[in-house]
C-alpha cells in the first residue's frame, strides 16, 4: 500500500466522521425535535397540567408529595419526588433499611387509618421514585380519610375516583389505575 493511498483513506475517513456528527449529531435529532413537537405537542412539552389562568400545576407523568391529609397519597419517593435525578432507592429486599422504612410507613398509613393490606404500593418507592398511579383499591382505602380532612362526602370521592380510572393498556397490559395527580387536581374542583 503507497503512502498516497492510506493519505486518501485517512481524508476519506475524517469527512466521514464530520459529516457523521453533523448528521447524527445535529440534523436528525433537531428534526425529530420538531416533528414530535407538531405531531405531539403535549408531550414534548412535559405533559403539564395548567390551572384556568395558565399557572402550571404539575405534569400528568410525575407524582408530586402531598402529606397534608387533603389530597390522597403518592407512592414514595427515594429522591424526594426530585426530577433531577429520579432514582430509585436500591435496597435489597434483605436489606434493613428498607424494612425499617416500610415499617415506619406501615404505621404512618395505620394511623391515618389506611389499611396498608390494600396499598401496598405505598410502602415501596416505584422503580423511577416518581410514579404517579396507584391502583383502584389504594385509591378507595384512602377515601375515608380524605373525606374526613377535607369534609366531603364519601360517594363524592368515590365517584371521581370512578371517574378518573385508567383501564390496561391496550386491554391487555397492566391493570386498572389512577393517576394520583390528576385525582388531586379533580379533588380541588369538588
Amino acid at each position: 500500500m503507497s503512502r498516497i493511498n492510506t493519505q486518501n483513506d485517512l481524508g476519506i475517513a475524517i469527512r466521514f466522521i464530520i459529516i457523521s456528527i453533523l448528521i447524527l449529531g445535529f440534523v436528525y435529532p433537531l428534526s425529530v425535535t420538531l416533528i414530535g413537537s407538531k405531531i405531539f405537542p403535549d408531550l414534548s412539552n412535559g405533559s403539564l397540567i395548567k390551572n384556568k389562568e395558565g399557572e402550571i400545576k404539575g405534569s400528568y407523568l410525575l407524582a408530586q408529595k402531598h402529606q397534608t391529609g387533603i389530597y390522597f397519597i403518592s407512592r414514595p419517593s427515594a429522591g424526594d419526588y426530585s426530577t433531577l435525578p429520579s432514582l430509585a432507592s436500591q435496597l435489597a429486599p434483605s436489606s434493613l433499611d428498607l424494612h425499617k422504612k416500610v415499617e415506619e410507613r406501615k404505621s404512618d398509613l395505620g394511623l391515618k387509618g389506611i389499611d396498608w393490606n390494600r396499598c401496598q404500593e405505598l410502602l415501596y418507592e416505584s422503580g423511577s421514585g416518581l410514579d404517579p398511579h396507584i391502583t383502584l383499591d389504594c385509591a378507595k382505602a384512602q377515601v375515608a380519610y380524605i373525606a374526613k380532612n377535607r369534609n366531603i362526602p364519601t360517594d363524592n370521592l368515590d365517584l371521581a375516583i370512578d371517574r378518573m380510572k385508567e383501564s390496561p393498556i391496550f386491554g391487555i397490559l397492566g391493570r386498572e389505575r389512577i393517576n394520583v395527580m390528576l385525582l388531586n387536581l379533580r379533588l380541588e374542583s369538588l
